[in-house]
């Protein structure tokens, strides 16, 4: 039980970081500037009519969180949490 509810807990939240990924990218490129609640509506639902954007965002979160695991603890989650 406890793989199951750790497998359905990262599918859900791996899809939100995909998002919260696009979002952070999209900040830092300056979309957001000079936007209104339309416009920002707008670019949420082009993102998510989008399928290629969620699975490329979606993959490379779970790209970085593979990496981390993967490092184990003191090469991996350490660094990345002093990063």
């Amino acid at each position: 039980m406890g793989v199951l509810a750790g497998f359905l807990i990262l599918s859900y939240y791996s899809v939100i970081a995909g998002w919260a990924s696009a979002y952070a990218f999209k900040a830092f490129a300056g979309s957001f500037i000079d936007a209104d609640a339309t416009k920002i509506k707008g670019l949420f639902d082009d993102f998510i009519a989008s399928p290629m954007q969620l699975i490329f965002w979606h993959s490379l979160f779970m790209a970085a969180t593979m990496l981390v695991v993967v490092r184990g603890v003191n090469k991996g989650l350490e660094k990345a949490v002093y990063f």
